[in-house]
């Protein structure tokens, strides 16, 4: 009997660790109108440095199982909607844009000693923390608000981008 607790205590202690570096890990979320769904972009390194080739992994979560669940996006998923498209590369710095929004071009870069997606949002440099899409159907996004943090003074920033 005490071995059967020790060993559930040392999976739900490994549970609790492995989540907690995906969300050390995380650059920001991607919420949808539609449920509680999520879609992580969490940053890649190899050595300690940037991975250049797979910056970021990009999957499935759910938020009212509190980030558990987690699956890969379909080929569609990654192709068309949640992937990303690498714009430039150097110095431990990738560019990149979402397929959901080829407006923003995003950095991700070391912003004080942790990994952030580095974009403009109202006017200010700062680093996406969270977006939301409305839906208007299965297809077709009425808008998108990205939600950060301004990189020199800290405060909360949004922006809205209409198709």
């Amino acid at each position: 009997m005490n071995r059967r607790i020790l060993f559930l205590m040392m999976l739900l202690a490994c549970s609790v660790c492995m989540m907690a570096q995906v969300r050390e890990n995380r650059l920001f979320r991607f919420e949808r109108s539609t449920n509680d769904n999520i879609v992580c972009y969490d940053v890649r390194q190899k050595d300690g440095k940037l991975d250049m080739e797979k910056p970021m992994d990009v999957y499935w979560a759910t938020l009212q199982d509190q980030y558990r669940n987690m699956s890969g996006l379909s080929f569609f998923e990654r192709k068309f909607v949640f992937g990303y498209n690498i714009r430039s590369k150097g110095n431990n710095e990738v560019s990149f844009v979402l397929r959901a929004s080829s407006k923003k071009l995003m950095h991700v870069r070391l912003v004080n000693g942790k990994w952030r997606a580095v974009t403009d949002i109202a006017g200010h440099t700062a680093y996406v923390t969270r977006m939301y899409v409305k839906m208007k159907s299965a297809m077709k996004a009425e808008y998108l608000d990205i939600f950060g943090k301004d990189i020199v003074t800290g405060h909360d920033l949004s922006e809205r981008l209409k198709n």
